[in-house]
Order: C-alpha cells, then sequence, then structure tokens
C-alpha cells in the first residue's frame, strides 16, 4: 500500500509504504529510494510495535533529511509516531503523538520546514492536532483545529503550516475550511466553503504556488458528484479552469492528490464506477487528461520533483500480491 512519495535534489523520488504479511495480516513500513537505476532500502523496515504500522506521511528536509510519520495499533487504541533517518538508521523524533488520552490519534500528515524541524498534524478526538519539534519536545501550534474528517498540510515559505479539512457544521453540512498558523493562532483562510448550495464536501487535498494555496474537493450536490480546484487570490477563492468532471467529459470522478507548477495545476482521479485512474492537467487554460490511464490497483499520488516534473506512485496487482509502481512524465 502506498500513502505518500517525496523527492530529494538529486531529482529522484522516494516512496514509502507498508506491507501486510499474510496470513496475519500485521504490517511493516517500508522507505525505498531510485537511485537512477534500482530502488535500494533507506533504513531498516518500521514499526513501534511490531506488525502495526499504516498510513505512512513522508516529508523531506531542505538538506535531505527524510522524516516519516506513520499510526500504529495498540490494543484499542492508535498512536502516531515520528521518526528521522539518520543516514544509516531509522531514530524516533520525541515520544508518541497522544492528545487526549483514551482516544485514538489516526490519518498523520507531516511536513519539514526551512530550518529542518518537522510538523506533524493528525486527527483524535473530534479535532485535528499539529505540532512542531523544538529539537527536544514536540510542541502543540495553536488550539486544536474542530470538526475534521480530513486533514491535509503544506508549509509556506515563512514556515506557516497552513491545514486542508473538512468538517459538518451545525446545520450537518461538510464543508471545506483552509486555516493558516501566524505564529500563535491559527487564522481562518476558508470557512465552510462549498461551490454550490445544497452541496456536501470530502476528499480535500492542498498544494502551494509558492505560499498560495490552491485546493481540490469533491462536492456531491443531490447525487451529482462535481470536483472543484480553487486558488486563493487575496481573500477569496477562485476557481482553476471549469469543472473537471465537464472538462473531461466524464460522469463523476474522485480526486486523490493535487500538485502545482506555477499556472499548471495536476489532479490524480478515480474514475467512478471503474477501477480505473487518470491524471488530469491545467494548463492555464483548461482541464484535460495526460499520460495513461492506470487500470486496476491503487489511486496514484502525484508530486513534483526537484527538477518540476510530475512523479507518480501507486499500488498495482501482481498476480496475488500487490507492488508499487513509480512513474515519471519524460524530461
Amino acid at each position: 500500500d502506498l500513502d505518500s512519495s517525496g523527492v530529494l535534489d538529486d531529482c529522484e523520488p522516494v516512496v514509502a509504504f507498508f506491507e501486510r504479511i499474510a496470513p496475519s495480516g500485521l504490517a511493516d513500513g517500508f522507505v525505498r529510494r531510485w537511485s537512477g537505476s534500482a530502488w535500494e532500502a533507506v533504513g531498516a523496515p518500521l514499526d513501534a510495535v511490531p506488525g502495526g504500522f499504516d498510513s505512512p506521511a513522508l516529508a523531506i528536509a531542505p538538506d535531505g533529511t527524510l522524516f516519516l510519520a506513520w499510526m500504529e495499533s495498540e490494543g484499542p487504541e492508535q498512536f502516531v509516531y515520528v521518526s528521522q533517518h539518520s543516514g544509516s538508521v531509522w531514530e524516533p523524533v520525541g515520544s508518541r503523538q497522544d492528545a487526549v488520552p483514551g482516544e485514538s490519534a489516526i490519518s498523520p500528515d507531516l511536513v519539514v520546514d526551512s530550518t529542518g524541524a518537522p510538523i506533524v498534524a493528525w486527527i483524535e478526538g473530534v479535532a485535528i492536532h499539529v505540532a512542531r519539534w523544538s529539537g527536544t519536545a514536540w510542541d502543540p501550534l495553536g488550539g486544536d483545529l474542530d470538526a475534521p474528517s480530513a486533514v491535509r498540510m503544506r508549509v509556506d515559505g515563512s514556515d506557516r503550516p497552513i491545514v486542508a479539512s473538512t468538517g459538518v457544521d451545525s446545520s450537518g453540512t461538510r464543508r471545506v475550511s483552509v486555516r493558516r498558523f501566524n505564529g500563535t493562532v491559527w487564522e481562518p483562510l476558508a470557512t465552510g466553503l462549498l461551490a454550490r448550495v445544497g452541496g456536501s464536501a470530502s476528499n480535500v487535498d492542498i498544494d502551494l504556488d509558492g505560499d498560495v494555496p490552491v485546493i481540490v474537493w469533491l462536492e456531491d450536490r443531490m447525487g451529482t458528484l462535481e470536483l472543484h480546484v480553487r486558488r486563493l487570490e487575496g481573500a477569496s477563492w477562485v476557481p482553476i479552469g471549469s469543472e473537471i468532471t465537464s472538462a473531461l467529459g466524464v460522469s463523476a470522478v474522485y480526486p486523490k492528490d493535487i500538485a502545482v507548477r506555477g499556472a499548471e495545476v495536476f489532479v490524480t482521479l478515480q474514475l467512478l464506477g471503474d477501477v480505473s485512474f487518470v491524471v488530469a492537467r491545467y494548463d492555464g487554460i483548461d482541464w484535460a487528461s495526460v499520460g495513461p490511464t492506470f487500470v486496476g490497483g491503487g489511486p496514484p499520488v502525484i508530486r513534483l520533483d526537484e527538477c518540476g516534473e510530475p512523479v507518480v506512485a501507486r499500488e498495482v496487482i501482481d498476480g496475488s500480491a500487490l507492488s508499487i509502481q513509480v512513474s515519471r512524465a519524460s524530461r
């Protein structure tokens, strides 16, 4: 299973994934780096509790140091862990995340700021929690962020983490929120965002064009699924191109991931009613699919390497097992 990918400054991809061991179903985490000719192991397999590894999130510091967050089940609870690769082994970064005793910590996301400090976000109880590593301890950033059902995070050039999430408001409607930590508190960049009256949001993701957030989300309006991509301009969220399902001529899609390269935006999508996936590209004018249609397996994750080229990683069915396939656009 694949959850995240990243790139080093030599433009070669790094992938993090977990493998389940049949028939027990226990899982360990693995990180691999492409050398230019082969996939090389980065350290030994990871787990804090043998066999409990799940939901990896990978981030790479400016100096190339690799950080990995994941969650593990321990009895009835789940916890979030962070480790860094020292150059030879994986070493824990502080203690596990357990902000609300008795509640499970799930769905981690991870970024690294310009100083090389990791920042981790996760869901625990009914809130999103975010903490930055000080060098000796995990320091909570601001207050908890409420009502999450998803959390995605990026960090801007001023080392301010930006969190995108979906949550249910007081009327029972699921909406998109985007919030940025200003050094003291979380300031709203979007609160209760929907494209249409009567919609319900899910599957949110975020990337940055410089310091400008760009978000994608799925919106269900009375059974009609639409995919919306918007960029923050001033205080307004401005649509990027036309609605994607209309532009691609498909009935509906589920977004997985977003990556931004200046005016270009890439979104990976699953086609409704089919186990197939495409990459949609906004070229500054409108949306079109690019590259092959991926059939079977899992939804692709997309990142831009340091050379600016899109890299796609996904799980594929290989006989009776699953394996990881990584593709890159031709340079």
